[in-house]
């Protein structure tokens, strides 16, 4: 992999610094998986809980670009 502070990433059609992407993702992954813990709790089927989580880690990467800058 690249040298971070050398590189820029579009995210949803914004260019930023990759380091700052970083600190985003540790904000954006535990909140998908306590959402998901929230709703398997409260008794909703597992199976679309995990859907749902999995959809939304496939978009995040979907929005990726990695690029140089």
């Amino acid at each position: 992999m690249e040298n971070k502070e050398n590189s820029t990433v579009i995210f949803a059609g914004k260019e930023v610094e990759q380091e700052h992407l970083y600190h985003l993702l540790e904000v954006i992954a535990p909140a998908v998986c306590e959402v998901a813990i929230h709703h398997a709790k409260n008794g909703e089927d597992t199976e679309i809980v995990t859907k749902h989580a999995k959809a939304t880690a496939e978009a995040i990467v979907s929005a990726l670009t990695f690029t140089k800058s």
